[in-house]
């Protein structure tokens, strides 16, 4: 027997079937191939020379809506039927080598990681619930301005907060996870992004399945207000095996300050999230919630 984050007893239950996921999922994988053969190349293509320490922006931006992905972000949550929590994500993905392979091909080593933290601002000391930290190693490939795949190592190690264990006692376990990722991202425009992507886990306590898929689509207006504001609405699908295949959605939608040709922007954003938790700690567990929050990037 475990306890959920209330402290109530629960057994895990087995896994499902996938067939049926994984069918939607393949479905949504081939749409995108097939839109990107029939869309013509409406993105001018241009030289990027090699380089050392670029930014890991350029040939594979971050899944923005993945509350997974190394950010710095603050979020204020209201699951439904509880009370507020308290969310800080400080992190970020860094280039480390590029190189220009020529005929519109470019390839691009990078390295980052962070720490997503939970507090439940109901307890007059504002718990810390959890906080899971990781680190990934992504390697970029990117042809012309519309396709990009990348494939990379991924470490999640998940820690429940001290005071969150006095108040609940739960079972202490090892939450670990070791796992490759294969994404393949596609930029029909510059206001539209379609990505889908896979992964195994090879080492995931106290898991046993450790498969996973994930499909996303963000759409970003065109600059506004003497080129510093733009609008945006981005989602994230995510599908894991060891939470018997249910999908989690996350949808963001708000507005983006900042030159879209420069190295910093802030966003301001609502969300709306519906699935298992996205803390490995807690994945066992189903949320939903809405909030409210920001998120800067440096570029």
């Amino acid at each position: 027997m475990r306890k959920d984050q209330d402290g109530r007893s629960f057994s895990p239950s087995p896994l499902a079937g996938e067939g049926g996921v994984r069918g939607r999922f393949s479905a949504m994988a081939a749409g995108v191939l097939i839109l990107g053969f029939l869309t013509p190349g409406v993105l001018a293509q241009e030289r990027v020379p090699s380089a050392w320490f670029p930014s890991a922006q350029e040939l594979f931006e971050p899944l923005r809506a993945d509350l997974t992905e190394p950010q710095y972000a603050l979020r204020y949550s209201i699951p439904v039927g509880k009370q507020g929590l308290g969310e800080v994500n400080i992190g970020d993905t860094f280039g480390v080598y590029r190189a220009d392979l020529g005929e519109g091909w470019r390839l691009q080593f990078n390295a980052g990681g962070g720490v997503a933290t939970r507090f439940d601002l109901s307890q007059k000391t504002n718990d810390l619930q959890i906080a899971d930290f990781t680190g990934n190693v992504p390697l970029d490939l990117k042809y012309g301005q519309q396709w990009g795949f990348r494939v990379m190592y991924w470490h999640t190690s998940s820690h429940l907060g001290d005071d969150y264990i006095k108040r609940t006692s739960p079972p202490l376990a090892k939450n670990v996870t070791d796992e490759f990722r294969w994404y393949l991202n596609f930029t029909p425009t510059t206001h539209w992004r379609f990505y889908a992507g896979t992964g195994y886990a090879f080492k995931l306590l106290p898991f046993a399945a450790g498969n996973r898929f994930q499909t996303g689509a963000e759409w970003t207006s065109p600059v506004m207000a003497k080129n510093s504001v733009q609008y945006f609405v981005w989602s994230d699908l995510q599908s894991l095996e060891r939470t018997d295949w249910n999908a989690s959605l996350n949808t963001r939608a708000g507005v983006k300050l900042g030159d879209p040709h420069g190295k910093g922007s802030l966003s301001l954003f609502l969300e709306f999230f519906s699935g298992h938790i996205p803390y490995l700690g807690f994945s066992h567990q189903k949320e939903t919630h809405w909030g409210v929050g920001f998120v800067f990037d440096l570029g």
